[in-house]
């Protein structure tokens, strides 16, 4: 289980049961708890219906017609006087595929610049009303910006158009993600921490589930 959500059950097992005996105010919380936000792409459901959190791949045709649904969970309990901004990172570097496990230089192995898919070329990510989203560049990080206004919980579904670019034959790879590198659950609580952020601001701080936080989709021939 997600470190991030066995702290939430846990506090709220404890308020919960502190709660039968004495009413509780939001002064009793943890500070700033009601400004810590959770992530991730929504639940994936098998062909008998059973929900799953998972990090997946999914290979595309790219001469389809079809959208492929893309959402994003925002998880939240409270409404607020700002909106909270989720960034959605499209990663494109030889250094995140070495965070991934993928070393070997060959356009097969997806860690060359012609078999990693760029938008506008090989695909468009839209928004629910079929609007294309731009995205941003800051430094050396793409990303695609998502609102929650009020931090109200919610879902949004972003779509994924393949585009049929035709400049090469072999496949080519593009990697959503909610975070900017890995997430590292094998360290100290702090690595996790770190490496599970997905946005920060003075107002709120965003992280995501370790267990759902990328897609890698491959646009391919069949």
């Amino acid at each position: 289980m997600n470190k991030i959500f066995q702290k939430i059950l846990i506090f709220s097992f404890s308020i919960g049961f502190l709660g039968c005996k004495e009413k509780y105010s939001y002064d009793n919380y943890p500070k700033g708890y009601d400004t810590k936000y959770i992530v991730g792409f929504d639940y994936r459901y098998s062909d008998v219906g059973e929900p799953s959190l998972a990090n997946v791949t999914i290979n595309v045709n790219k001469k389809s017609e079809e959208l492929l649904e893309m959402p994003i969970k925002f998880f939240s309990e409270n409404i607020k006087d700002f909106d909270v901004e989720v960034r959605l990172y499209f990663r494109n570097s030889h250094y995140f595929l070495k965070q991934q496990g993928i070393i070997t230089a060959t356009r097969f192995n997806f860690s060359t610049p012609d078999s990693l898919a760029l938008p506008g070329i090989d695909f468009n990510l839209l928004n629910k009303k079929g609007e294309i989203l731009t995205p941003i560049k800051n430094d050396s990080l793409m990303y695609y910006s998502i609102i929650f206004p009020k931090a109200i919980k919610g879902v949004e579904k972003l779509y994924i158009k393949p585009l049929d670019y035709s400049g090469v034959n072999h496949i080519r790879s593009a990697w959503f993600t909610l975070v900017i590198n890995k997430v590292v659950t094998n360290e100290t609580e702090v690595v996790f921490n770190e490496t599970s952020l997905n946005n920060s601001t003075n107002n709120y701080s965003v992280s995501a589930l370790s267990n759902s936080y990328l897609r890698r989709i491959n646009f391919i021939n069949e």
